[in-house]
């Protein structure tokens, strides 16, 4: 199982251990969805090609069986038993409830679920029909979890309107799960049942999971038989030397080694053909929450993921902008993954023009714009900060609360707007800090900042700081404590006599967008970087 014992691991490691010479891999899951038979044979993928004696084993996987007739009968034969429950079965309303994905999986992945489902459901109802049982009926989708939207129509919501639509009989439908568990047990049969009966529902029944229903069983057995001679190795360890891929191509000699080394973060709604294609490689990959067990916080779990992860692919849709939770997504991985400050670095990833073909645009993001210019890229963009009323839009989102809306949020927020000085970073860390704060706490937060900035802020402004060699490290702390709004050209006679040498160490520190030379000759830099210096300074300095 994927989340419980026995574990694939555990399971893979049986297999070999029994010294099975084929293999039918048969997902209990009736229609295939990315979320649930995808997530399992990756992760069989990724444990079979680590493994020599595995990754030569002739398996066969079945991807789905809701067409099969055995499957169907049975589901038709535990309704048309069920119906006989009510006084008056010809007036029961047949109701499907499916586990549910997220609306992405199916409009941007290419996710076949809800299209299976849709026709296993008229395939189950054609059978009833040619039994005579011509009863009404709905499908809606369940379990729905997290801040994305997911299939719909939802269960609960359809359960509401039935209800005030009239209907009086209905039989709750399982129809893609095969066996009880808490979404059966306790969703459907307590949730949901209590949900219909105070709608207006007043006669429930419920169709029980197929379970060991002989005629079941008896056909999954004969779907493994027949899948059997299609059985082939999931991988095979005869590939060319890395000497003749690498002459052949080594651009995607390179890619070759990172794609198969690490694990590759595919995130933002890309095509339904880059994502099987790279599967199909045994690239271990990682769409939004596709891989994570119902119940975990896709939020977390998918900030660790991007951590973790060595490269990221990131496609975007025509629409990624209108969404909040890509734009997140999205500047984790800039904050995590696509910052190129070593020449090395980008070098090997983006060695030359001649490397991409025509139409290609490659972005480029860094702290240093040095890194730009010794590889000549076309062009150079400086990020600019944001206006006042940026700010405060983006402050708002982070720091707005509806259910408790401050009394003075207007003039209070403006505050803050201020004290971030266009910065994005210090408006979302202060705006989610004071989100649930009352007007006391946010005048304390004021108060506490003025000597001492927020240390998430300060913590990834540093990482410019901690690039610096000891010299410029010096001279970035003596402009930012002694020569903020003093002529360029005095100070640098004072930094000449000192030895500081200063003239490459400026332009190091402009490039790195520490301080910059204002339109009077003057330094200057960002009062949240001249607060992060003063910061450092008093750390070095405690007594």
């Amino acid at each position: 199982m994927r989340y419980w014992h026995p574990f694939t691991e555990e399971a893979a490691h049986q297999i070999k251990k029994d010294g099975i010479t084929r293999l039918v891999v048969l997902p209990l899951y009736p229609q295939f969805s990315i979320s649930t038979t995808g997530s399992s044979i990756r992760a069989l993928h990724d444990i079979f090609r680590k493994d020599n004696v595995l990754s030569k084993l002739p398996v066969a996987i079945i991807k789905s069986w809701y067409r099969r007739d055995g499957y169907i009968k049975s589901m038709a034969d535990l309704i048309e038993k069920e119906l006989q429950s009510f006084d008056n079965p010809q007036e029961v309303m047949i109701f499907f409830s499916a586990h549910g994905v997220p609306v992405t999986y199916v409009v941007n992945a290419g996710d076949p679920y809800k299209d299976q489902m849709e026709e296993c459901i008229y395939l189950i109802m054609q059978e009833l029909k040619a039994r005579g049982i011509d009863n009404k009926h709905r499908l809606a989708y369940q379990s729905r979890v997290g801040p994305v939207q997911w299939l719909k129509p939802y269960t609960d919501e359809v359960l509401v309107e039935l209800g005030q639509e009239g209907v009086k009989s209905l039989l709750a439908v399982p129809v893609s799960f095969v066996s009880e568990h808490i979404e059966t047990l306790e969703e459907i049969d307590m949730e949901y049942k209590e949900l219909a009966l105070k709608s207006g529902v007043e006669n429930w029944g419920r169709v029980p999971a197929l379970g060991c229903t002989s005629s079941f069983i008896a056909d999954l057995a004969d779907a493994v038989i027949e899948a059997l001679p299609s059985a082939t190795p999931m991988s095979t360890l005869a590939t060319p030397s890395s000497a003749q891929q690498f002459r052949h191509n080594p651009v995607g000699y390179a890619i070759k080694i990172f794609f198969g080394s690490f694990f590759t973060l595919l995130l933002l709604l890309f095509p339904h053909h880059l994502y099987k294609a790279l599967e199909d490689r045994l690239v271990r990959t990682y769409k939004d929450d596709i891989t994570l067990p119902r119940g975990d916080s896709v939020g977390p779990a998918l900030l660790e993921a991007i951590e973790a992860s060595h490269i990221a692919v990131i496609v975007f849709s025509k629409n990624y902008a209108d969404s909040s939770w890509c734009l997140d997504e999205l500047v984790h991985i800039m904050e995590c993954k696509a910052d190129k400050n070593d020449r090395k670095q980008l070098e090997a990833l983006a060695g030359s023009h001649k490397w991409f073909g025509d139409g290609s645009r490659i972005i480029i993001t860094t702290r240093d714009e040095h890194v730009l210019k010794t590889r000549k890229v076309d062009h150079i963009s400086e990020v600019t900060l944001l206006s006042q009323d940026e700010g405060i839009h983006l402050f708002k989102k982070h720091a707005y609360n509806e259910e408790e809306p401050l009394k003075d949020y207007g003039k209070l927020s403006l505050r803050v707007v201020s004290y971030a000085h266009g910065l994005p970073l210090a408006l979302k860390v202060l705006g989610s800090f004071l989100y649930d704060k009352n007007e006391k706490e946010w005048m304390s937060t004021f108060d506490r900042l003025k000597e001492i900035p927020e240390s998430e802020i300060v913590e990834k402004l540093k990482i410019s700081y901690d690039g610096l060699k000891k010299l410029e490290k010096e001279l970035f702390l003596d402009i930012a404590c002694f020569f903020r709004h003093r002529i360029k050209d005095n100070a640098m006679e004072i930094f000449e006599a000192c030895g500081f040498h200063p003239d490459i160490g400026i332009k190091v520190l402009i490039q790195k967008a520490l301080i910059t030379i204002d339109s009077y000759g003057r330094f200057d830099m960002h009062d949240l970087v001249q607060e992060m210096a003063h910061d450092i300074v008093r750390g070095e300095h405690l007594s």
